[in-house]
């Protein structure tokens, strides 16, 4: 397994404790990271995208490269920075898990992208969190924590994470995405990502799957908007334990692998109140379009 260092800013969403999900030996994980890059390079979906997208995948996943190279830096704010190597972005390719780095890198770029759909109107007002949230919220898998992401909401951290809203509390808006990241109860075993949508206005949670997932952010969302009341930033507080849980009919994985990227592709679609694709192979087309937004840092 590489050993890189995760977000360079840890104001923002880095956890140095949290796992990062790349794999169970070094060894496998690289001899598949080749044979996975190997036949990404070839792999006849870049007919179906345009050459700037395949560009970006050529040489972004080109092994003869240094692996510990700075492929993306951004800057969001000043008082933020993140830099994601090409190892990390290897993860991309066809066949394999998607790790924190790059799932958070694209919940960054979503936000940012949310905040600049609000002047055209039309879209839900959205904010992602980072996997990192979670592993926060629902401290070591054991217990809910809720002073460990009290802070997640201020003006200054909402600002590093490229939230630009005007509103006085991030419950005033439409909807809240988390990603999950649900580690392998076998030791070496494939993990698997989820994806929770908040909504806000209906007063529903949606999640294809692990409902008990749930009720930790019903209490996230009680407890925040009674720290909001408290501030003067929301008029009651939310009693969301009894909001419903819904589990939407969306299109469904058909492999252990590509539950990170589907988990990417459904924030992008419903925090832009876009349709789902049902076109075949739409998942690896995906791949090549995410890579190339994390490359040039727009959505």
């Amino acid at each position: 397994r590489p050993s890189v260092p995760q977000w360079t800013n840890d104001l923002v969403d880095s956890d140095d404790d949290a796992p990062t999900h790349q794999g169970s030996d070094e060894r496998t994980y690289d001899l598949h990271v080749r044979d996975a890059v190997a036949a990404a390079q070839s792999h006849s979906v870049l007919r179906k995208v345009g050459s700037a997208e395949r560009q970006s995948w050529a040489s972004s996943l080109n092994l003869l490269k240094p692996g510990n190279e700075i492929i993306v830096t951004f800057y969001p704010h000043p008082g933020a920075q993140y830099q994601l190597l090409r190892m990390k972005l290897l993860c991309l390719a066809h066949g394999l898990e998607l790790i924190d780095e790059v799932v958070n890198l694209y919940m960054l770029l979503l936000t940012e992208h949310d905040c600049r759909l609000r002047n055209e109107g039309g879209a839900p007002r959205c904010h992602f969190f980072s996997s990192f949230f979670w592993n926060k919220l629902w401290q070591d898998g054991l217990e809910y924590n809720f002073q460990n992401v009290a802070r997640w909401t201020s003006d200054v951290r909402l600002m590093n994470a490229c939230q630009a809203t005007t509103e006085k509390t991030v419950l005033h808006l439409d909807r809240v995405y988390a990603p999950i990241f649900i580690p392998s109860p076998v030791k070496g075993g494939i993990g698997h990502w989820i994806l929770v949508e908040i909504d806000l206005k209906s007063q529903k949670l949606r999640l294809g799957e692990h409902e008990e997932k749930a009720v930790p952010l019903k209490e996230w969302i009680r407890d925040e908007s009674a720290e909001a009341l408290a501030a003067g930033r929301c008029e009651q507080v939310l009693d969301a334990l009894n909001w419903e849980v819904e589990h939407p009919h969306v299109p469904r994985q058909k492999n252990l692998v590509d539950c990170g990227a589907f988990v990417l592709y459904f924030a992008e679609r419903l925090g832009c109140a876009k349709p789902f694709e049902r076109k075949k192979k739409f998942m690896d087309v995906f791949r090549v379009t995410c890579l190339h937004q994390c490359i040039t840092k727009r959505i």
